[in-house]
């Protein structure tokens, strides 16, 4: 992923993550722990969960989920980069 996409799509999980938890997300960096600092709760994780399928046009399967790749924006970005690979590459397929 280049710089440029990279910051757009932080950008685009910021505002999904200031819209989840209604605050100014300005402090967070990528690194932040959100999960194990309380930031993100299981009811978050899933509403944050299908604004990025829904914004990013993924699909991430139930069975892959992880806890852990919603830790921070970092991880979030990766997962997101993942089942974006998966998606082209299905789309390439047919």
């Amino acid at each position: 992923m280049t710089a440029t996409k990279d910051d757009e799509l932080s950008s685009r999980i910021r505002k999904l993550l200031e819209r989840e938890l209604a605050c100014d997300v300005a402090e967070i960096a990528d690194d932040t722990p959100l999960v194990s600092s309380g930031l993100l709760d299981s009811v978050s994780i899933a509403f944050l969960l299908s604004a990025i399928e829904e914004t990013e046009g993924i699909i991430i399967p139930d069975e892959s989920l992880d806890i852990r790749d919603f830790e921070t924006v970092t991880r979030m970005k990766e997962l997101v980069a993942k089942y974006s690979a998966s998606t082209s590459a299905q789309c390439a397929d047919r």
